[in-house]
């Protein structure tokens, strides 16, 4: 039995030992794990729709969110700071945009990742 398998071993290393490897992964550039700011980017990520979460109050309420979008366009991260709502509007806040497909940012030409400001704000109804 052990030698079966070491033919069936040997088998297929002589195969690939004349391979084609122009499939390898050699020469192709790694995802960026960076996270470029606003002041690095040449295109800013902008949301494919408008960002509806906070309706009009009593009083105005702002919450600022540092908001991180990765390469595709996908929101990963979301950090409320800033803020005069309440904890329940900043959750609110922090799920629409999680929830908010972007264009992501370019740079020298090619979708990278961003950190970006996002002030969202809820006008006074009154």
């Amino acid at each position: 039995m052990l030698q079966s398998v070491k033919t069936v071993f040997d088998h297929d290393a002589t195969a690939l030992q004349g391979a084609d490897r122009s499939t390898d992964l050699v020469g192709l550039a790694a995802p960026d794990p960076h996270y470029y700011p606003v002041e690095q980017l040449d295109v800013l990520p902008t949301p494919r729709r408008p960002i509806t979460v906070l309706r009009a109050t009593a009083a105005p309420a702002s919450v600022r969110l540092l908001t991180r979008v990765d390469a595709s366009g996908r929101v990963t991260g979301v950090f409320a700071f800033d803020s005069n709502a309440a904890d329940e509007r900043q959750r609110q806040a922090r799920e629409a945009l999680l929830d908010t497909p972007f264009r992501a940012a370019r740079k020298d030409g090619r979708p990278v990742r961003s950190e970006v400001v996002i002030e969202l704000r809820a006008l006074s109804s009154g």
